[in-house]
């Protein structure tokens, strides 16, 4: 349905996984249990990027369709995909088109 995804990089191109782990994830995980002392600023960009690492990681879940729960997730879309066009009156098409 959608392909593989593509490798997932940071602006100068090293793997974004690999940075988010060894560096923003811990550096976040130092800010929140105390083990580091840091600015506003560090703070707020550790948090930050923890977060959009998980909502990619979230993502890549959904539409890879090798993940049990894409399954699930996948099912829930199409039903809202369903029931949207119902609403519209929309027809939904055969499997033919």
């Amino acid at each position: 349905m959608f392909g593989p995804l593509d490798r997932m990089v940071t602006e100068v191109g090293n793997d974004a996984l690999d940075v988010w782990i060894k560096q923003i994830v811990r550096t976040r995980g130092d800010i929140v249990h105390g083990r580091m002392n840091a600015d506003a600023d560090t703070s707020q960009m550790a948090i930050a990027y923890a977060d959009q690492l998980m909502t990619q990681l979230k993502l890549r879940v959904v539409v890879t369709r090798k993940h049990p729960f894409s399954d699930v997730f996948m099912g829930i879309f199409e039903e809202a995909k369903r029931m949207y066009k119902e609403s519209q009156g929309i027809e939904e098409e055969d499997a033919n088109g």
